[in-house]
């Protein structure tokens, strides 16, 4: 997009708005495990599209989807089967949608920056797979059975990787979805149960297509030959273990040990709380770590690796949702507290080189401390340092450092604030709780708004049949919030409604039907007024109620636009109420530009330094707004 350079090359000058915040390098990432059929209520691929705004606000970079093919019948487990049991590979689950539904979803998901992964098994394959009518021979023997069952898992069959045709099959399945629907990456099940030698050929192959990315559901080195990046499998059975026996001492040789695997070097490991084997087989992180899952929800984002987010976590969803029967997750009520930390450590590990994982990962340091229930440590690279400090006793506490202390002036990140430290310096931290700090010349990611603002709307009865619905943003920088005419194309839910979640402040809404031109369309409410219900006929909109539960949306102050934002020599004010007077101040809230002619419409700041601003505008009600401002170079 057109402002992306700018907005990182004044990274240190200025915090971007949520929406524009990018990770700072590939490594950098965090992955979001959907588990399709309980996402959402419809639990369908419609279901997940609809959820794209909440995951991006998130700060989502990464969609795995669980396996999204048919389920096989045959000795299936529970009344809608393992979605590990395919039962083809080049077709989708009817439960879910359409191939169309699907490409639509992968769509929207790329068009809100995020990639999306195939869990994929190859394996083996439900009893009654498209293969075992004609191509039995595909399926491995045991004991002079074929085919079999491995592992004890009925539902499957084992396939025989030393048939050539089976990985021919394989590889072709593979890269018709790479060709067809443009997918980014596949989490690959049980990836050390086929032999290291098929997944070099596969992996080859597949990424002449297009170089895709590869998780593998396992943790032998070996297999990096293939794969991009492993489970760190027996680092969270040492998690599971620390969380039901609180021994710090333990947990930190555990951290040490996989930060210090040389056979990993040069690549990365996918680090978790849960996903779903865990919350369908051993219940809920709350469930197994208790109290600890908050200190350590930190360390998953700063210790090591590329974080995982799996359905419903980041609003705290207590709830064991298995595997074969449909559970949606509980939305609602919300984990205020789990709901914001998450979001504020996504942020801060997309935006610290620090956080790196792969072969560029920042050091890792630990202090030492007089308390043997803190855990202390840092990340570091070049001048960017995050320093992380987690209490794991059941009391507040106040530690000193032994030996060396965190040198320089940090940024208290959770909270507000600078501090240093030395020796004889006392840190507080409550029970169970958690301190992080970064180096002033990288600063302080934005912390995410606790609530975005949401429009909703619907076609009025027999005047639209759009068979699309777009939303465009006129006023407030398009390209980073509904893209570029004609904006960003939206899906009805099941009940008929459209909806649509902004991380921005909007201007102007557009509707239109996207096909590019400008007479199919509906101008929409301004500013303050979004955050409401409308239905759409064919030259205007109209306030209506609410559908439920969404009968109490919050309304929104007034608001003005900036543009355009960044800017180079003068920026405008668009705003529906007069105003009294315009200021531009510095982050420090120095006062470096004042305009008292009431109600201009164009600032001139070609004289001030690039950097960030705060312009702050008051209204002849006495009321007083103010917006961020990038003055580009």
């Amino acid at each position: 997009m057109k402002n992306r350079l700018q907005l990182l090359i004044l990274f240190t000058l200025c915090i971007p708005p949520l929406g524009a915040v990018t990770p700072v390098s590939n490594h950098n990432k965090v992955i979001y495990e959907v588990n399709v059929r309980n996402f959402s209520p419809q639990g369908n691929f419609n279901g997940v599209t609809s959820g794209l705004p909440h995951l991006k606000e998130l700060g989502v970079d990464i969609l795995w989807l669980m396996p999204i093919h048919p389920i096989g019948e045959q000795n299936r487990v529970g009344v809608k089967g393992s979605p590990y049991a395919v039962k083809d590979y080049l077709a989708v689950n009817p439960d879910y949608g359409t191939a169309g539904d699907l490409k639509n979803l992968i769509a929207a998901a790329h068009n809100n920056g995020m990639e999306v992964w195939l869990d994929w098994v190859a394996n083996h394959t439900a009893w009654d797979h498209v293969w075992t009518a004609a191509n039995i021979d595909y399926y491995a023997s045991s004991g002079g059975t074929r085919p079999y069952s491995p592992m004890g898992w009925n539902d499957v069959i084992q396939l025989d990787f030393n048939n050539r045709n089976m990985r021919t099959a394989m590889i072709n399945a593979l890269k018709y979805w790479v060709r067809e629907f443009d997918i980014d990456g596949f989490r690959c099940d049980y990836a050390t149960g086929p032999p290291v030698a098929f997944w070099n050929e596969v992996c080859a192959a597949v990424n002449t297509q297009k170089k895709v990315s590869w998780l593998a559901e396992g943790d032998n080195a070996d297999y990096l030959s293939a794969f991009d990046c492993d489970y760190a499998w027996a680092f969270n059975d040492r998690l599971n273990s620390f969380g039901s026996g609180d021994n710090v001492s333990a947990l930190v040789n555990a951290c040490e040990e996989l930060i210090n695997n040389n056979r990993y070097a040069g690549k990365s490991r996918m680090i978790y709380l849960t996903n779903h084997d865990l919350n369908a087989d051993h219940g809920t992180e709350f469930a197994r770590y208790g109290a600890n899952v908050y200190p350590l929800t930190v360390l998953l984002f700063t210790i090591y690796g590329t974080p995982l987010i799996y359905n419903g976590q980041e609003v705290g969803a207590d709830k064991s949702m298995g595997l074969f029967e449909t559970n949606p997750v509980p939305w609602t009520p919300v984990n205020t507290g789990m709901n914001s930390l998450i979001k504020k450590m996504i942020a801060l590990k997309r935006t610290q080189p620090a956080l790196e994982d792969g072969a560029n990962r920042g050091a890792y340091r630990k202090y030492n401390t007089n308390n043997p229930q803190v855990y202390a440590y840092s990340r570091t690279k070049g001048k960017n340092e995050v320093l992380v400090m987690l209490n794991f006793s059941n009391s507040n506490v106040s530690f000193n450092f032994t030996g060396d202390a965190p040198a320089g002036v940090y940024t208290n990140y959770l909270e507000s604030g600078t501090a240093t430290f030395a020796t004889q310096t006392a840190v507080s931290i409550p029970a169970k709780g958690y301190k992080v700090f970064v180096t002033e010349q990288t600063g302080v990611p934005p912390a995410p708004p606790e609530e975005g603002l949401t429009i909703r709307w619907r076609q009025a009865s027999g005047t639209k049949n759009w068979e699309n619905m777009h939303i465009y943003n006129y006023v407030n920088d398009a390209d980073a919030e509904c893209g570029p005419w004609p904006g960003r194309q939206v899906f009805k839910n099941a009940d008929g409604w459209y909806s649509y979640r902004f991380t921005g402040t909007p201007g102007n809404i557009i509707w239109n039907n996207g096909d590019g031109g400008s007479g199919n369309q509906v101008d929409g409410p301004y500013g303050e007024e979004v955050a409401d219900c409308f239905e759409i006929t064919l030259t205007n909109f109209y306030p209506v109620s609410c559908p439920p539960p969404f009968t109490a949306l919050q309304k929104t102050e007034c608001r003005f636009a900036l543009y355009p934002n960044p800017a180079v020599s003068s920026v405008f004010i668009d705003s529906p109420e007069p105003f009294r007077s315009i200021s531009v101040k510095d982050m420090g809230g120095r006062l470096v530009l004042k305009d008292n002619v009431a109600n201009r419409k164009q600032i001139d700041i070609h004289r001030l330094a690039p950097g960030c601003y705060i312009v702050e505008a008051q209204f002849t009600d006495t009321s007083v707004r103010r917006a961020k401002l990038l003055k580009k170079i």
